[in-house]
């Protein structure tokens, strides 16, 4: 039982779960006109027929389709409330056509769950449309229409606009914890899930911009100590100002990641190993000024390489923070073993990253490869 739930909830959403359950109360329309005939215009059975087979093909296809996308939901919706309102137009009883007509805010409702605004608003206006006309050929007097049309018009905005309305607050609510799930706590920063997902946006403007990377491990100087003799509050307040000196001294779009408990990541652009050289220099010199620790740095400097095999861009961003984090973490260690309060930094062959673009990976003018080579900086 618990697998074929499963197997439902994969195969359809809210807005086809939606459809199935709409179009299969459908199905019954010809047993009313069977057990009650009065209740359709006379010679119109064959019209009821033939919305209900419309009904029962839309059922069918979306068994057969599943998740419905725009272009079929809006033409399996738009079929159904002309069936709606053909059927509100065929009963004999004009109080019960326009309890029929009400089911116009069905779709329109439907399509707030999950359709673009444009395809909400233009189900809500068709469904105006045919409930406004409906209503004034169905009304005996001008008194009726308004008391019928105004109710008609309530009934499709009111349920789409509070559907909307709900989408849009629990989307919000999504994206809110998303951001938290991807931020450090203490320091606001991403950490290392936030970090692989946002790795695209350095990347891909480094591929528009002709643009090197730089991957940078920023480490903060016997912080053990810090605790040790301060408490942790303190060790805390260190933390904080360090990223505040990070963040005003990196480049306005790099990303800037907590990934130990003294351990940050800087990854930004850089048109050359010597502007990533100038970038952590200004950052360790920065820190080194604003707070009360000094911070040793490895970075790395690689160039970017098009691929046009079709892969995952946040998993095959993990794996290059790996790669590139590994040869960092060894500059790092060389930044320790020389003293601390230093950048070392080097380059690593160019990297692999996929683009939205299939144009061929061209070596950039002017730009050769060398083989690997090492900067240190040493405290002014």
């Amino acid at each position: 039982m618990r697998r074929w739930r499963q197997t439902v909830v994969d195969r359809f959403d809210q807005r086809s779960s939606a459809v199935l359950a709409s179009t299969a109360g459908a199905v019954f329309l010809p047993v009313f006109a069977v057990v009650s005939p009065s209740i359709v215009r006379p010679g119109q059975l064959g019209w009821l027929i033939v919305i209900w087979s419309y009904s029962v093909v839309s059922m069918v296809i979306t068994v057969a389709v599943g998740r419905l996308g725009d272009r079929l939901f809006v033409l399996l919706g738009a079929g159904g409330m002309v069936g709606v309102a053909g059927s509100a137009y065929l009963l004999n009883d004009a109080g019960t056509a326009h309890a029929v007509l009400v089911l116009l805010a069905t779709i329109p409702a439907l399509a707030a769950m999950h359709s673009r605004p444009s395809v909400v608003v233009a189900f809500v206006v068709f469904a105006l449309t045919l409930g406004v006309t409906l209503s004034v050929l169905l009304a005996p007097s001008l008194t009726s229409f308004a008391v019928a049309g105004g109710a008609t018009i309530m009934a499709i905005t009111v349920p789409t606009a509070l559907v909307a309305a709900l989408r849009q607050s629990l989307m919000r609510l999504v994206a809110r914890l998303e951001v938290v799930g991807d931020t450090d706590p203490l320091t606001g920063v991403w950490n290392r899930r936030g970090l692989e997902a946002r790795l695209h946006t350095v990347f891909d403007t480094a591929i528009a911009q002709h643009s090197g990377v730089g991957v940078a491990i920023v480490d903060v100087d016997h912080f053990k100590s810090v605790n040790d003799r301060y408490g942790h509050s303190t060790g805390d307040r260190v933390l904080v100002d360090v990223v505040t000196a990070m963040q005003r001294s990196a480049p306005p779009r790099a990303l800037i990641a907590r990934v130990g408990g003294e351990e940050f990541f800087l990854i930004s652009l850089a048109p050359g190993q010597m502007a990533l050289v100038d970038c952590v220099e200004r950052v360790r010199t920065r820190i080194a000024r604003d707070t009360d620790v000094t911070v040793s740095v490895g970075a790395v400097y690689t160039e970017i390489r098009l691929v046009t095999t079709p892969m995952n861009a946040v998993d095959h961003g993990s794996v290059l923070i790996d790669e590139l984090s590994r040869c960092a973490d060894q500059h790092l260690y060389a930044a320790k073993q020389l003293g601390r309060n230093r950048v070392v930094t080097g380059d690593v062959d160019a990297v692999e990253w996929p683009h939205p673009t299939t144009l061929p990976y061209t070596p950039w003018p002017g730009r050769e490869r060398r083989g690997p080579t090492r900067y240190d900086t040493r405290p002014p």
